[in-house]
C-alpha cells in the first residue's frame, strides 16, 4: 500500500507570539497541532486505522519585538496583549510568509478528512500565546492531495461561506465585520475599540448593564470567571477574536453547564446570570450605538 500526501499551504494572519521565537522556524508545533486536531477530528492517536504523520516547513520569518514604544502602530495590538501581561514582559512576535503542512498516511480516508476539516480547524484554533486575543491566527491558502500520481489542487473556501459553515457545525455564534482593508493593524484596533466598550470602566456596556455592581464585568469576555465572596474562580474565554483576510470576526462560546447553572455573588448580592444572552444582548446594543456593528451569520 503506497503512502498518500495532502499538503496544505497556510496563510498566516496576525503575528504569533511563541515562546521560541528567538529560533529559526520558531511556528506552530507539530506537538501541539496534532492532538488539537485529532481531538477536533475525533481520532484517537493510539489507533493506527487513523495514524497520520504531519511536518511543518517555513519560508522566510520576520521577527519583530513587541514591545517597542516607538512603533505607534502597535499599539492596539500590545492594548489587547498586555490587558493579560501587566508587567509589559518583553516579546517576539514571528509573521512567516508561507507555511507548509504536509500531512501522510497510508489510510487516503483519514487525509480526505483531514482535507475536509482542516480550514474550519484553523477558523476555531489560533496558535501561541493570547490566542483568545486574535494571536496566532492562520487560515488555508490553498491545498493539494496526491494519491498514486494522481494531484488534486484547491483554493481555500470563501471566509463568508466558511464562516456560515461554521455557525452550521453549532460550536460557537459567529459575528463578523468586513474592515476597511487587510492591514493587522486595523484589525487589532477594531477589536480593541470592542474590547474596551464592552468590558472597560464603569462606562462599559457590562457594568451599564448590571448597574454598580462593577465586580460582575470580570464575569464576561474575554475571560468568564466565577465570583464567590470576591474569589475569582477563572474558566474557560467565551469570547475569542479572529481575522480572516479583510473580516474581524468574533467568536461566542456556550458556557458550559456547570457555570451556567451556577450562582454568582457580587458585593454580598446573589445573582442569577445567563451569559449567552447577555452577551448576544450587549453586542446587539453595542452594533446598534456605535454604528460599528457586527454582522451575526
Amino acid at each position: 500500500m503506497s503512502e498518500c500526501k495532502l499538503s496544505v499551504i497556510l496563510k498566516q494572519q496576525t503575528p504569533m507570539i511563541h515562546f521560541q521565537s528567538g529560533e529559526e522556524g520558531a511556528t506552530i508545533r507539530g506537538s501541539d497541532l496534532k492532538p488539537r486536531l485529532d481531538k477536533f477530528l475525533g481520532y484517537d492517536s493510539k489507533n493506527k486505522e487513523t495514524s497520520y504523520k504531519v511536518k511543518i516547513s517555513t519560508e522566510f520569518t520576520q521577527k519583530v519585538s513587541f514591545f517597542n514604544k516607538s512603533i505607534s502602530s502597535d499599539e492596539n495590538m500590545k492594548k489587547m496583549f498586555f490587558t493579560a501581561n501587566p508587567k509589559k514582559q518583553l516579546f517576539k512576535y514571528t509573521i512567516y510568509k508561507k507555511i507548509e503542512l504536509e500531512f501522510f498516511s497510508f489510510n487516503k480516508n483519514v487525509l480526505e478528512k483531514i482535507r475536509k476539516n482542516i480550514e474550519f480547524f484553523f477558523v476555531l484554533n489560533n496558535f501561541g500565546k493570547r490566542q483568545t486575543k486574535g494571536f496566532g491566527g492562520f487560515t488555508v491558502d490553498s491545498y493539494s492531495y496526491s494519491d498514486k500520481g494522481n494531484r488534486i489542487r484547491s483554493k481555500g473556501k470563501n471566509i463568508i461561506d466558511l464562516l456560515k459553515q461554521v455557525e452550521e457545525m453549532g460550536k460557537c455564534t459567529v459575528y463578523y465585520k468586513c474592515l476597511s482593508d487587510y492591514r493587522i493593524e486595523t484589525f487589532y484596533k477594531a477589536i480593541t475599540d470592542f474590547y474596551k466598550d464592552l468590558k472597560m470602566g464603569k462606562n462599559s456596556y457590562i457594568a451599564k448593564k448590571y448597574n454598580n455592581l462593577q465586580k460582575i464585568r470580570v464575569a464576561y469576555s474575554p475571560n468568564i470567571a466565577r465570583v464567590i465572596n470576591n474569589n475569582i474562580q477563572s474558566c474557560r474565554s467565551s469570547i475569542e477574536f479572529r481575522k480572516l483576510d479583510k473580516y474581524a470576526v468574533i467568536l461566542v462560546y456556550e458556557t458550559s453547564d456547570e457555570l451556567s447553572n451556577s450562582k454568582f455573588v457580587v458585593n454580598g448580592e446573589r445573582l442569577d446570570l445567563n451569559m449567552d444572552e447577555d452577551l448576544e444582548e450587549i453586542i446587539t446594543k453595542y452594533n446598534s450605538d456605535t454604528g460599528k456593528g457586527y454582522t451575526k451569520i
